[in-house]
């Protein structure tokens, strides 16, 4: 598998707010360790805060 990381830009920002949607269910239905909670934090915001 070839991995490429690069430095994210506003064109990813709707990924980035499903990315976090999708991983704040998963922490809800199993152990949540680092305590987020979906629509509190990380959320869309948080991702446009990040690239800017």
């Amino acid at each position: 598998m070839k991995l490429t990381i690069r430095k994210a830009s506003n064109h990813d920002i709707d990924e980035l707010e499903q990315l976090y949607d999708e991983l704040n269910d998963y922490l809800e239905s199993t152990i949540n360790f680092p305590g987020w909670k979906k629509g509190v934090y990380p959320t869309r915001k948080d991702a446009i805060n990040g690239i800017n």
